[in-house]
Formats: C-alpha cells, sequence, structure tokens
C-alpha cells in the first residue's frame, strides 16, 4: 500500500476516533457516505477553479469546521500575502460548491492548511504544516479571513 494513502487512512481514522466522543451529530458528518461525495465534489470544485491538482488538496470535515489542507512547497515558501491570497482562493472556490449542500449549512469555519512537502534523500517524503489560514462565517453567511 503506498505510504500517502496509509498516513491519509491513519488521519482520517484519528479524527473520526476523535469526533467520535462529541456526538452522533459529528459522527454522522464524518461517517456518512453522502458527506464523503460531498467532500470529493468540493475538491475537484477547489481544483478546477484554482489550478491545483486534486491529489494535492486534502479535505476533513465535521458540521462546524471544514478543514483545506494543500501541499504546495512553492506556496509554503512564499510570502503571506501569497499564502492569504491562495487561501482566499480555494475558500471562495469551497464556498461556491458548499452552496448546493444543505448539510454543510451549520459550517462556521473553513481553515487552509498549507503543508510544505520536501523529498528527503533515502526516504519517501517528509512535511510539516507551515501555516494555516482560519476563516469564519460571518453575519452574511460568507466566510471571511480572520486574523487573531
Amino acid at each position: 500500500m503506498n505510504v500517502r494513502i496509509l498516513k491519509r487512512f491513519l488521519a482520517l481514522v484519528l479524527i473520526a476516533t476523535a469526533l467520535n466522543g462529541c456526538g452522533e451529530q459529528r459522527n454522522a458528518m464524518v461517517g456518512n457516505p453522502q458527506g464523503a461525495v460531498a467532500l470529493e465534489d468540493i475538491q475537484s470544485a477547489i481544483a478546477s477553479a484554482t489550478g491545483y491538482p486534486k491529489d494535492a488538496l486534502e479535505l476533513l470535515a465535521s458540521p462546524v469546521h471544514l478543514r483545506i489542507s494543500i501541499s504546495d512547497g512553492k506556496l509554503a515558501q512564499s510570502n503571506q500575502m501569497d499564502r492569504e491570497n491562495a487561501a482566499t482562493a480555494i475558500v471562495t472556490a469551497a464556498e461556491q460548491a458548499l452552496t448546493s449542500r444543505a448539510h454543510f449549512a451549520t459550517l462556521q469555519v473553513i481553515s487552509v492548511a498549507i503543508i510544505h512537502t520536501v523529498q528527503m534523500e533515502g526516504s519517501d517524503r517528509d512535511s510539516h504544516t507551515e501555516d494555516v489560514l482560519e476563516f469564519r462565517k460571518g453575519p452574511n453567511q460568507r466566510f471571511s479571513h480572520h486574523i487573531t
């Protein structure tokens, strides 16, 4: 089995296990087959709108939080303004895809994690999270960049 696929699977199992204690509504989102299909559709919409390959994007969701991870070494090394602009474009694409998905109506936060993946000599890859940008839903029901 591909190491990357195994890591993603283990991450999903870990998140599903952590969310299991948070009530049935969260559990339903994580284990919901319609939710998985919707996440794939949102991933495709983001890839189409931004030009990123689908395999560079990973989405995880609960009823209130959508986390979008993007593996892009060049973006990770860019300045803050470039990362913010890229994250805003990703959230805008996700927002448009979310409008037709009623079970995502309770989302309050979308975070974009920029992952820096580096090819290491003698091993597959090493990666770390370079930046996480958070977007919160406002009174107008749109997500805007939140600075803490």
